[in-house]
């Protein structure tokens, strides 16, 4: 329980501007450390627009979901497809529409991991209908499948985080 409870505060709290600015955060494994930093990182690039370090973090949340913990691993999936959806603002979508796509397709893969180790994870269920979303933006005729796909992540992410 108290590994949960400081995975959760670690994850939750501000993200300093870059990874170096973080302190190990005590009592973390090594998997909760990883994605710490990796989140530190990821905000970090997301201010600056760096791609490659977007991409670092990605690849780092990624090595985070081998942890033994479901929540960590869950989070770890969570993070590796954010991650990518903040990648997803990089891409000229019209020129670039099937890169688009495949990432989109690589994040929901995650999050539907993230989903199943995890089914009160208010937050990929938000991340998965807005990913599946954009897909339908990008190829309109989608929309006729994955609406009701869409509208059953809701319904499922609003079971598990009422308030959220």
């Amino acid at each position: 329980m108290r590994t949960a409870l400081l995975t959760l505060l670690a994850l939750l709290r501000v993200a300093p501007a870059s990874a170096q600015d973080a302190a190990p955060e005590a009592g973390l494994s090594p998997s909760e450390q990883l994605i710490v930093d990796a989140r530190a990182q990821l905000t970090g690039a997301v201010n600056t627009g760096d791609q490659a370090s977007m991409q670092r973090a990605e690849a780092a949340f990624a090595r985070a979901t081998n942890a033994e913990d479901p929540r960590v691993h869950a989070y770890a999936h969570y993070y590796t497809a954010k991650a990518m959806e903040r990648r997803l603002v990089m891409f000229d979508r019209e020129e670039q529409r099937d890169e688009v796509v495949d990432l989109i397709d690589a994040a929901v893969e995650h999050l539907e991991q993230a989903e199943d180790l995890t089914p009160d994870f208010a937050e990929a269920y938000a991340l998965h209908s807005s990913l599946l979303g954009q897909k339908v933006g990008m190829k309109p005729m989608l929309g006729m499948i994955l609406g009701p796909k869409v509208g059953r992540i809701m319904e499922r992410g609003k079971a598990a985080g009422p308030d959220n």
